[in-house]
């Protein structure tokens, strides 16, 4: 399916296969790429993951969607496709902060064969390029369980999410509702990728909006700034699931438990993730609070949705801050994190999981 052809968020395979190249110029209609992830399957196959950058290659900001790409031939020829892509954009929009932006992706494959991809979702307009993301999750414990808020005003997508009239329920056949505060359905609806509909007698009726830059009708989206209902501005972590290689994904948000107070972002390094020699995932993260950055890992007790976060790595003075890094397993079974500081130098910390703590 072509861009052009997409009318809601989601995942979609490519056409065709590629010679050499996963993300040649003009694959599924992008010319720009970058911040290339690469694992090698437990097969032996390839699989990769990378920023399509519908602006210049080199803006943080803009249209970005997340590609995959799969070799079975040594990296021979290639099928590709979008992993998630949200069409509230088409190409370039004459302003960049106009659009829903998913960048630095961290792919990696569990034991149990499932991939898994791990990007930084930025609803319109929100990224680090353009502004300071908000401090708080866009989470609140409503019930006992830790709810997504939503509000049905775009100009209160900035306040704090206690402010926020409603949040969106548990999902029951790739549906869930969005309750007002008092847990009382509204009559509107998400699915598994955050497209809005109407309820209407059991039926699930699209609610759409004109696409910024063509002003065809597409279906509106949580993430998106003009439609009825918005999320919190800050940066989530979407993780990306597939268990047949690509050929389907499942969403959902896992960003909640890794940000903590004070902290405009808590985002995933791009490049790839770590499965340990008994079988844990280990994955690269960042955050950003008071200005300074600093490293930290994040390892999923159940591949993906339940997360518990190291400590952050230690400031020194010769490191200072941390911030985009990569695990390695040492054979004593810690981890070292190798990560750039704000001097343009290449450092490393070692985490040992049986004290939780850095040196």
């Amino acid at each position: 399916m072509r861009p052009e052809e997409i009318r809601k968020a989601g995942f979609y395979p490519l056409e065709g296969r590629t010679r050499k190249q996963p993300f040649p110029g003009g694959r599924g209609g992008c010319e720009s790429f970058r911040i290339p992830g690469l694992t090698t399957l437990l097969n032996g196959d390839l699989f990769a993951s990378v920023d399509a950058r519908w602006t210049r290659p080199d803006d943080d900001c803009g249209g970005i969607d997340v590609m995959y790409a799969l070799s079975r031939d040594g990296g021979e020829s290639w099928e590709a496709g979008f992993a998630a892509y949200f069409p509230d954009s088409l190409g370039s929009p004459e302003n960049l902060a106009d659009a829903t932006i998913l960048i630095d992706s961290t792919p990696v494959q569990t034991p149990d064969g499932a991939l898994h991809i791990f990007v930084n979702l930025g609803p319109t307009g929100v990224t680090t390029a353009l502004r300071e993301p908000g401090g708080a999750s866009g989470f609140l414990t409503i019930g006992g369980k830790r709810r997504l808020m939503l509000t049905d005003d775009a100009a209160k997508t900035d306040d704090p999410p206690e402010t926020f009239g409603f949040f969106l329920g548990d999902f029951r056949e790739d549906r869930a509702p969005i309750l007002d505060r008092a847990g009382k359905p509204t009559g509107f609806a998400v699915d598994g990728f955050f497209n809005l509909y109407r309820v209407e007698e059991g039926a699930f009726r699209e609610l759409t909006q004109p696409q910024i830059d063509t002003g065809r009708e597409i279906v509106q989206n949580v993430f998106y700034r003009d439609s009825s209902f918005h999320v919190y501005n800050t940066m989530y972590l979407l993780h990306l699931a597939s268990d047949d290689l690509g050929a389907t994904w499942r969403w959902e948000l896992v960003s909640d438990p890794l940000k903590r107070p004070g902290e405009s972002v808590a985002i995933a390094s791009p490049g790839n993730g770590l499965v340990t020699r008994d079988g844990r995932l280990v994955l690269p993260f960042y955050a950003v609070g008071g200005g300074k950055a600093a490293s930290f890992l994040a390892v999923p007790s159940d591949n993906g949705g339940s997360f518990a976060a190291t400590p952050r790595v230690p400031a020194t003075a010769k490191i200072r801050m941390s911030s985009e890094g990569k695990p390695v397993e040492l054979p004593s079974g810690d981890i070292r994190l190798f990560f750039r500081n704000e001097l343009s130098r290449i450092c490393y910390a070692d985490y040992h999981p049986a004290s939780g703590a850095w040196d």
